[in-house]
């Protein structure tokens, strides 16, 4: 009998991911879902996606990193929010998305295609598993949104449209509650302060997943266990332990890896442990993008093992523009609003019943005036006489105030002068 004891590990669930791809030129999803060569490479490119970032993470900030941090992300729910962004994107910027979800070599329709059966596939609801992801777009008030686009986020990505002033604490307070009913409250609040007053549209995408273990672990089990930090060091948690189990599992010279089921076998839970000889991240640069879809062929083979896995809760928040591997911040089109900003938070919780995970992203997108903008834009012009305010802002107190009446005729910048 095996014994497998994860100690450091990052986790993958894995649904049914390929599907059946059939081209429509408006990239509306049809069909049914089945394996299929474009949707494999696409799986095959977002599995290879996960791991660059888990190195990108891993390399950022080092320093900061020297002890250890847990982190987690979804690659899914990044996928979704990028493939909203792509349909209104530069020509440039698409195709880095493009390149980055692995549908480089088959445009924006096939792309479409792939993510509405994508969407369709990732809704499911019984007793025992839970998958969802929805997307939404929020866009300011004055501006026009290209009429393809919002068909293709509707259609496609099932988004609705809603119109807000993007830049206030009321709006703020809407995506929050958005995602946090999209999540079941994981993710209660993804944006800490309001957007600038130059976004004019932010892309949404909330992505919620519970299963239960299809063979559960005996909470009566658990114990409290030493877990070997990644500086060296010692911490304690409590870890679970499942007995005389059927599992799949793999092993190759760097890395030890174990899959389990959840949700009635719908979702897996894949655990990856390097050797003490070998890192996380020196396991991401060595698995290769088609990993998990090679073991699928051969993960039909179980052995009998014994499993321990300390339970966790774990939430995290990637500025997502500093781990991918392309430049999307050129703009959406040319000289036209531009990409400022895409930010993701996750948050997986993981004990004896089960697992349940949930991230939301966001893409925020600066725009350009448009003549018609200019042209409603309120303008201030101080050219008569004014009063001015210094004022604390947490106190409220004005801290200063005068009055601006008259100038000199000569305009010749003043000297300053200090006061006694």
């Amino acid at each position: 009998m095996r014994k497998i004891i994860v100690t450091l590990a990052f986790w993958v669930m894995v649904g049914s991911l390929t599907a059946e791809i059939n081209s429509h030129t408006d990239g509306s999803p049809e069909g049914d879902v089945s394996k299929n060569m474009v949707a494999e490479e696409l799986v095959d490119s977002l599995n290879g996606l996960s791991l660059t970032v888990m190195q990108a993470i891993h390399d950022m900030n080092g320093e900061k990193r020297t002890g250890g941090e847990n982190y987690v992300f979804s690659p899914v729910s990044m996928a979704f929010d990028l493939g909203m962004v792509a349909n209104g994107a530069s020509e440039n910027d698409q195709k880095s998305i493009l390149g980055l979800l692995g549908a480089n070599g088959y445009g924006m329709a096939r792309l479409n295609d792939v993510m509405g059966k994508f969407h369709d596939k990732f809704n499911i609801s019984d007793s025992a598993c839970v998958l969802s992801t929805e997307n939404s777009v929020w866009c300011e008030k004055s501006v026009k949104l290209n009429k393809r686009f919002v068909r293709i986020c509707k259609k496609v990505y099932r988004a609705p449209v809603f119109y807000e002033d993007l830049s206030t604490v009321r709006t703020m307070e809407k995506i929050n509650a958005w995602t946090s009913e999209k999540t079941n409250g994981m993710i209660p609040c993804l944006l800490t302060e309001p957007m600038k007053s130059s976004t004019g549209m932010a892309l949404v995408n909330a992505t919620y997943v519970r299963g239960e273990w299809c063979h559960g672990f005996d909470k009566s089990r658990t114990r409290q266990r030493i877990f070997h930090n990644s500086d060296g060091t010692r911490g304690n948690c409590m870890m679970m332990t499942a007995v005389n189990m059927d599992l799949a599992c793999y092993d190759c010279e760097s890395f030890s890896a174990v899959r389990m089921e959840l949700g009635n076998g719908r979702l897996t839970m894949t655990f990856v442990l390097p050797d003490e000889k070998h890192s996380v991240r020196d396991v991401c640069g060595q698995m290769g993008h088609d990993f998990f879809s090679r073991w699928n062929e051969i993960s039909d083979v179980k052995e009998f093992a014994s499993v321990m896995i300390p339970v966790w809760d774990v939430e995290y928040g990637l500025d997502l523009k500093n781990v991918l591997p392309a430049d999307i911040s050129a703009g959406m089109a040319d000289g036209g609003p531009v990409i400022s900003g895409i930010y993701q938070k996750a948050r997986v919780r993981v004990d004896e019943s089960g697992a349940e995970a949930a991230a939301a992203t966001i893409s925020m997108i600066d725009y350009a005036p448009s003549e018609e903008m200019l042209a409603q834009r309120r303008k201030i012009v101080l050219d008569r006489p004014f009063m001015y305010f210094m004022t604390d802002v947490d106190t409220g107190v004005i801290l200063f105030a005068g009055e601006i009446c008259r100038f000199e005729p000569s305009a010749r910048r003043p000297p300053y002068q200090r006061r006694r």
